[in-house]
């Protein structure tokens, strides 16, 4: 029996969770901080189902000198102008 390539795509099983899962949109978030007294902030992209403020704080923790002052969920106007053209 043939079958057409539609009919052998149709009963292929669903992708893995690991297809699936890269294809769900990051989170824009804000962090400000202070290094050597001055404000900055920076716009991270973090996974769907990640935690944010683990994340972004071992990052921190990692640069020297550098003093969390807060995270907070980007802005559209923020967004827009950090997301790639769509």
């Amino acid at each position: 029996m043939n079958t057409t390539r539609a009919e052998s795509a149709a009963g292929r099983a669903r992708p893995s969770r690991a297809v699936t899962t890269f294809f769900q949109v990051p989170t824009l978030w804000v962090v400000e901080y202070l290094l050597d007294g001055r404000a900055g902030q920076l716009v991270r992209s973090v996974p769907a189902g990640v935690n944010p403020a683990d994340l972004l704080g071992r990052e921190l923790a990692r640069l020297r000198g550098v003093h969390l002052k807060g995270m907070r969920l980007a802005t559209e106007e923020e967004e827009r102008a950090h997301r790639p053209c769509s």
